[in-house]
């Protein structure tokens, strides 16, 4: 009986700031979450102290617009360090304008997701680090997390003087109004 012997070559795919992005993203959509939550639908908390004593509801607010500040500047780094990164982080990989590309969305749909087999596909074609499908869904929920970002500034420029979000007042008028932003920001 014969053993075969695979010579397997160890690749460093992601780098330090990737981990960093990834990381960051995972805790700041879970904090953005459970606030957001709790800003669309507030519960109703009798207290026997003065409102002024009682601020969790500005700290809750506070907490879920400073985490949108770092997720933002976090993926603005992550933009940055797809031009500038390693080849597996690079932007080419999140959108399939390739043959390759398109080929290997079609064969991770057909064997992943609906597990028919392939026999056209080489073991030499596996993607090493994201495969074209799940780079592309990512380069969508960036487009998605931007949409979110602006209608959630837009928003808070409504009640904020910082330059920052007043520059996001625009998306109001976009939208109609701030009713049409906010189902948006909120689904």
């Amino acid at each position: 009986m014969t053993t075969l012997t695979y010579n397997y070559k160890r690749v460093y795919v992601w780098s330090l700031v990737v981990r960093f992005f990834h990381w960051t993203t995972a805790f700041s959509t879970i904090i953005l979450i459970i606030t957001g939550f709790i800003i669309a639908d507030p519960p109703a908390i009798n207290q026997n102290v003065e409102a002024v004593n009682s601020y969790w509801f500005g700290y809750v607010r506070a907490i879920h617009m400073i985490t949108a500040f770092i997720l933002v500047a976090v993926v603005i780094f992550r933009i940055y360090w797809a031009f500038v990164g390693n080849r597996f982080a690079n932007w080419r990989n999140f959108i399939p304008f390739s043959k390759k590309g398109l080929s290997n969305i079609w064969h991770v749909i057909k064997v992943d997701i609906f597990l028919m087999p392939d026999k056209d596909h080489k073991l030499s074609d596996i993607s090493i680090g994201h495969n074209y499908l799940a780079a592309f869904s990512y380069f969508l929920m960036t487009v998605l997390f931007f949409l979110q970002a602006a209608t959630g500034f837009a928003l808070m420029s409504q009640t904020s003087d910082f330059w920052f979000t007043e520059s996001f007042s625009w998306v109001l008028t976009l939208f109609g109004g701030d009713i049409l932003t906010r189902y948006i920001h909120h689904f």
